[in-house]
């Protein structure tokens, strides 16, 4: 392919599933008529249907997805009991037991539906995900300890996974085309990478790269970041024109090179601000500042 950019429509739904039904009375001068309609909806399908469109569903409320029939997934463990053995990539195994880990153990509900046109394939998926996951690699000073590694904490880590969802298409010979939608990666300019998936090595495809690591050394997950925010609001028009503002939080645009000297900032904070806001920053401090005061 040209470019490694694929557009795939996903979303997670925090909640059950909720089907409509309108009751609608009809009535006549000869007599009363009494109907009750329902709502179209999708049916489940044995297999992952792509119906022709001639209007691209090209959003979570195209009225294609409200009918297009679904494919549910059967989930099974691939691989479990791993971990990242890069020293300093710490807390990136949400899922270390698997199924049992997501979702607290709760059904997954994995649906996929499709459609094309003579330009495009448009794949939609929705499940069910109670915890909310927008950062990946992310740095940490100090942060958290990894309960499944040994790794030490202090300094520099990079820490933290994310949503993500991938699509391998077999070609041949052990190598798979691999569209890989990430929240954290791909998903803020709105689109999936496009890979190739080589014995089992995934490897970026041809066309611009849609992120960098923000790395002083990209082979180095204690190296800390390159740049940092420039405090001008992120603003950006996604793929599709939609408009949106990225949070310097997950996702820089606007950066300058970082300036801050991080441990002079971390004495500061635990000689002055620890004692009150808790030395995470979590307001879990020494003292009870409410109750600091009298009145």
């Amino acid at each position: 392919m040209s470019s490694n950019r694929i557009r795939i429509s996903t979303y997670k739904n925090i909640a059950k599933y909720v089907f409509t039904f309108l009751s609608i009375a009809i009535s006549s001068c000869r007599y009363d008529q009494y109907e009750t309609f329902k709502i179209p909806t999708s049916e489940e399908s044995t297999f992952l249907k792509a119906t022709y469109v001639t209007t691209a569903p090209n959003s979570l409320t195209s009225p294609y997805w409200s009918t297009a029939d679904y494919l549910r997934v059967a989930l099974k463990n691939i691989s479990i009991n791993n971990v990242h053995p890069e020293d300093g990539l710490m807390n990136m195994n949400g899922t270390y037991n698997g199924l049992d880990d997501f979702n607290n153990g709760d059904s997954i509900e994995l649906r996929i539906k499709a459609a094309y046109d003579s330009e495009n394939i448009y794949i939609l998926t929705s499940w069910r995900d109670v915890k909310w996951d927008p950062s990946a690699g992310s740095w940490l000073y100090d942060g958290p300890s990894d309960p499944l590694k040994s790794d030490s904490n202090i300094g520099w880590t990079s820490q933290r996974n994310h949503d993500n969802l991938v699509f391998n298409f077999d070609q041949g010979s052990n190598i798979f085309d691999t569209w890989n939608w990430s929240l954290a990666l791909s998903e803020p300019m709105g689109f999936a990478s496009d890979k190739q998936t080589i014995d089992g090595e995934e490897v970026v495809d041809s066309g611009d790269k849609i992120y960098r690591r923000n790395s002083n050394d990209e082979l180095d997950q204690r190296s800390g970041p390159k740049f940092e925010w420039d405090g001008v609001q992120q603003e950006l028009t996604r793929e599709l024109g939609e408009f949106t503002i990225l949070d310097p939080a997950y996702y820089i645009l606007n950066k300058m090179s970082f300036q801050g000297d991080i441990i002079k900032g971390n004495n500061l904070y635990m000689n002055n601000c620890a004692s009150c806001h808790g030395v995470k920053g979590d307001g879990q401090g020494e003292y009870d500042v409410a109750a600091s005061f009298i009145v």
